[in-house]
């Protein structure tokens, strides 16, 4: 009776074993990056010309305010229908922000579903970028009816 004991440790040892290296699994380049990166993080890549994709997820209006720069905006109740216009960036590094965190995190989940394995979340979303007197953009209304066409232009230099 000692021995089946034993054997069955055994041989739940090695299932939990098994589970454990598949979901850990070795580092490949398909592997899905869930984290957050720091405002001082995204400035440096930012100004070394090495910055990911910045996806501002709030409304246009808020975008209109203030926005950082290169950012694209696809506000989070409409990510669904537009992914597609992120489709040339889905092998790369996305960085994902809203006002305070809850709409990244949905638009982080939608990105996820589409495929998108390198999301990450601005640490503190744009409330702590203004409150650390980080620089954004705003637009002027008479100059851009498209909130789009501002990263557009900028992509472009």
């Amino acid at each position: 009776m000692a021995h089946l004991r034993i054997h069955i440790q055994n041989i739940g040892y090695s299932v939990l074993m098994l589970i454990v290296s598949v979901l850990t699994g070795s580092c490949n380049e398909s592997e899905i990056v869930d984290s957050d990166i720091s405002q001082s993080n995204l400035i440096e890549q930012i100004a070394s010309d090495n910055a990911p994709i910045i996806l501002d997820v709030r409304t246009p209006e808020e975008y209109a305010a203030g926005h950082i720069s290169r950012a694209i905006n696809i506000p989070h109740n409409t990510l669904t229908a537009r992914i597609d216009e992120l489709s040339e960036y889905k092998n790369e590094q996305i960085v994902v922000h809203c006002q305070s965190g809850r709409r990244a995190g949905l638009a982080e989940g939608v990105l996820r579903e589409g495929g998108y394995n390198k999301v990450l979340h601005l640490e503190g979303d744009m409330y702590a970028w203004r409150e650390s007197k980080l620089p954004s953009k705003a637009i002027r209304k008479s100059l851009c009816f498209n909130l789009r066409c501002c990263h557009d232009r900028v992509k472009k230099l």
